[in-house]
């Protein structure tokens, strides 16, 4: 089985009260289960600026690991930042009807997150794919390209291969380089989104065939 019930992309705690909710069970795979496993989502940019590792962070318990590459831990001020940030984000998500819908929204969030966060960091990640999106339906190929190649780091690291998001973001890649001219680097995209989707969602599929 390779489709989640829900969007991967949300927290545990989230997850499991909609599967509660909607579905009546509690959730016991090995993710919902685990308290810890918040902490491989969020992250902060290494403290320091000739570093490039990550310092990742459990937003339920607030609980660091030290960096990725030159393992340092971050001060208390550097974490006060991020926590700052990480509010900000759910209050303006909260504001907006629990989604980061428009781009302009999702501009602001980049804009406070980017100095801080990690590209991989799953709110980052989602405040990108929201500008991405906006731009894309209004034909901005270039701003598209740019936060969809933003979000790809996240997007790999938040959902599985084969969970329908990650070759439909190597599509729209390969769409924006497509119309922008430049037609190799679409064409490494594209084909890198065809492996993916012939499986999922399938060589036969309505989707699947639409695009290819």
């Amino acid at each position: 089985m390779y489709i989640s019930y829900l969007d991967e992309a949300e927290s545990r705690l989230a997850r499991m009260a909609k599967l509660r909710n909607t579905w009546y069970f509690d959730c016991l795979c090995p993710r919902c289960s685990d308290h810890d496993s918040e902490i491989n989502r969020h992250a902060a940019r290494c403290q320091n600026p000739d570093c490039k590792g990550e310092m990742f962070v459990n937003p339920e318990s607030w609980r660091w690991k030290g960096c990725t590459e030159c393992k340092k831990i971050p001060d208390d001020n550097y974490k006060a930042k991020y926590f700052d940030v990480y509010d900000l984000v759910r209050t303006v998500i909260d504001e907006n009807g629990g989604e980061c819908r428009f781009t302009d929204v999702a501009e602001f969030l980049i804009r406070q997150m980017e100095p801080i966060f990690s590209p991989g960091d799953v709110d980052f990640m989602q405040a990108c794919m929201s500008a991405a999106q906006g731009y894309f339906g209004d034909k901005s190929w270039t701003k598209a390209l740019y936060y969809h190649q933003l979000s790809l780091h996240g997007i790999k690291r938040v959902y599985s291969l084969y969970s329908g998001y990650t070759g439909p973001a190597l599509q729209k890649v390969a769409e924006c380089y497509f119309n922008l001219g430049e037609f190799a680097q679409a064409k490494l995209y594209i084909q890198e989104s065809y492996e993916l989707m012939k499986i999922i969602p399938g060589a036969h599929s309505h989707m699947f065939i639409n695009n290819f």
